[in-house]
């Protein structure tokens, strides 16, 4: 992979994608319409500086601040590129709702620093009211790869709490030395200025436990990071390839990581081409019947006699999931007419959903034998509607309370992926350990 692309910052793209027993829509464009508002960031370099802000410059960094020319801003799996202007100022835009990176790049793309605030290598873009549209970094001084704003937004802008910083820190630390995909087909230029950029999302599906019902509480199952099963997907512009040929995704490998090859990749099926797109779906083999996720490193795509590589990396923040617990509502005929939700991670720590989630809930809800027998989708800017509720989802027609079997919540995280949580009549499917 080309070295001027390979970028060290986070990558805000594969925090986990969960579907669950309805399966992963594949075909549900789930992220095109998601953010909406936008939150102006601004800064500033003084340019007269040479070296890093303490006089002294990391052994790991052959770049000052300086030097820098363009402004690479991510937020979910898109990113916009910024130029900087004679005078050190920039201004770009995120979407509000989203956990955006910052990257600073010299004008032949090598990496200087990512912004780094309130301890963490990215800024999560959230309020409680809806009213975040303009954050000024103020100057920027570089401290080793770490880019510090006189200015933090999470001084004095964004208020999390204690709980939420803390996951915000782990997903950051996890996520500092990783690397973007930004030139897959290692022919330099970004992929983005030829044909588009190639999505990697993951698939990951468990059960969390029984839902409540009216006065009866909901009951977490027993359950650790071997209970999820993982599929990386893949999706890219139809241009990649040669044709809408079916045959084309269907037929395509992955191979990796380069320095220790697994023997269990394969494809999973339901690749597809169309007018547009391909996507292309790979899962991974079971241990003893305990789920194993990819490992870390380098992959190669092989599609249509042409290869893509790509960083990729698991997380692992089990602990800081984000359970949507329902408990679902009836009337006197026994129907479920609404759905009340709480928000916690796996721990206990109830949390607040607007600072962790960019859209709507979507639910889905499966019959004794598994069919869908409700479906509502997750609605799309809901971070930048100060009115909607969270708590509670009130069903388009009744359902027998007789009739189902699970209830699945989803909604969009902060790093664009698809998440949710899917809950039965029982906790016995849960544990597998």
């Amino acid at each position: 992979m080309k070295k001027n692309f390979v970028i060290r910052l986070i990558l805000l793209v594969s925090l986990f994608s969960l579907c669950i027993v309805t399966g992963c829509n594949e075909d549900a464009n789930f992220f095109e319409t998601i953010f909406a508002k936008k939150v102006k960031i601004k800064g500033k370099i003084d340019r007269s500086k040479s070296t890093n802000s303490d006089g002294t410059r990391a052994s790991d960094n052959d770049y000052t601040l300086d030097q820098a020319e363009k402004v690479l801003i991510f937020y979910g799996r898109k990113y916009d590129l910024v130029n900087i202007h004679n005078d050190g100022t920039f201004t770009g835009r995120a979407p509000l709702g989203s956990a955006t990176a910052v990257a600073f790049l010299t004008q032949d793309n090598q990496f200087i620093g990512n912004l780094f605030t309130g301890g963490i290598n990215f800024i999560p873009l959230v309020s409680d009211n809806g009213d975040l549209t303009e954050i000024d970094l103020d100057e920027l001084v570089l401290d080793g790869d770490r880019v510090i704003p006189a200015n933090d937004p999470l001084e004095n802008q964004i208020i999390l709490s204690d709980a939420e910083l803390e996951f915000m820190q782990e997903v950051g630390a996890y996520y500092k030395s990783l690397s973007k995909n930004i030139d897959m087909n290692n022919d330099g230029t970004p992929d983005a200025m030829q044909h588009g950029v190639i999505d990697i999302t993951i698939c990951s599906s468990f059960f969390a436990g029984k839902f409540g019902v009216n006065e009866f509480e909901p009951e977490l199952g027993t359950f650790d990071q071997s209970s999820i099963n993982y599929t990386i997907f893949m999706e890219g512009p139809i241009e990649w390839v040669s044709s809408s040929d079916n045959s084309i995704p269907e037929n395509a490998t992955i191979t990796g990581p380069e320095e220790n090859p697994c023997n269990d990749l394969r494809n999973a099926g339901n690749s597809y081409s169309n007018h547009t797109n391909f996507k292309v779906n790979f899962a991974k083999g079971s241990q003893d019947g305990v789920f194993q996720p990819f490992p870390p490193g380098i992959y190669t795509l092989h599609i249509d006699n042409k290869e893509f590589t790509f960083y990729y990396s698991s997380l692992n923040t089990f602990n800081y999931w984000v359970l949507a617990i329902p408990t679902l509502i009836t009337n006197d005929a026994g129907e479920v007419t609404s759905i009340r939700l709480e928000y916690q991670f796996p721990n206990g720590t109830t949390i607040e959903p607007r600072n962790l989630i960019s859209t709507g809930i979507s639910v889905d809800i499966s019959g004794m034998n598994y069919d869908n027998i409700y479906s509502y989708m997750a609605e799309s800017n809901s971070s930048s509607d100060p009115d909607y509720d969270y708590y509670n989802h009130y069903l388009e027609s009744p359902v027998p309370l007789s009739s189902i079997r699970y209830v699945r919540i989803g909604y969009g995280d902060l790093f664009g992926n698809e998440c949710g949580n899917s809950w039965g009549v029982e906790t016995m499917r849960i544990a597998l350990n």
